[in-house]
């Protein structure tokens, strides 16, 4: 299939957990001179997504983005798992190809990588592109609409791995090379490994 210049991509940047094993707000802590979630954020502003879709819990998250172009979207319920940030952030999203979800707990996802996901799906506009490091799933991926009703369907904390692993005939796989891109910070612990690995 001839690459489709004008495929439109939106960004669902996650960010409603309640870093419970954190042992403080993950999301907001400190890291490299500002906040955690604010590094996969400014770089998604880099890509050139048609719209960016922030789902949080988190008024000081909102408060810091007033004056940038992106959607805030409130989770008010976020004990019902990232299921029900998933749907918030798709029900805004009527007119676009394909959604990328993004996680704001692994802050050095280079712009590159999501650059070349963008790339591939505009190859492959029907299919899911996945994310993997040393032959496991990871996060980011990109899902096209044909799949926005099967997540509409997630509920408490299934994400859209299951939809993946029930469908890999369709799936093309990303390997992505660093360690670095794919540590998740869940822990206080996590941060001093990747101060290790820089």
């Amino acid at each position: 299939m001839l690459k489709n210049s004008f495929i439109n991509i939106n960004a669902i940047i996650l960010a409603a957990g309640n870093s419970s094993r954190f042992n403080g707000n993950k999301l907001l802590s400190i890291y490299n001179e500002k906040p955690l979630a604010m590094h996969i954020i400014e770089k998604s502003f880099e890509v050139g997504f048609k719209d960016i879709i922030l789902v949080t819990q988190y008024n000081e998250l909102k408060e810091m983005l007033k004056d940038r172009d992106i959607k805030i979207i409130r989770n008010c319920m976020p004990n019902k798992g990232i299921s029900y940030s998933i749907k918030l952030g798709l029900k805004e999203c009527r007119n676009c190809d394909g959604v990328m979800f993004l996680v704001c707990d692994q802050p050095y996802i280079s712009d590159k990588t999501m650059k070349d996901l963008i790339e591939i799906f505009k190859e492959n506009p029907d299919r899911i592109i996945s994310s993997k490091y040393c032959g496991k799933l990871r996060n980011p991926n990109i899902f096209p609409k044909k799949y926005f009703k099967q997540l509409l369907e997630l509920n408490g904390d299934m994400g859209g791995k299951s939809i993946i692993l029930n469908d890999l005939n369709n799936v093309f796989e990303y390997e992505i090379e660093n360690e670095l891109e794919v540590l998740d910070i869940d822990t206080k612990e996590d941060l001093n490994k990747i101060n290790t690995l820089i």
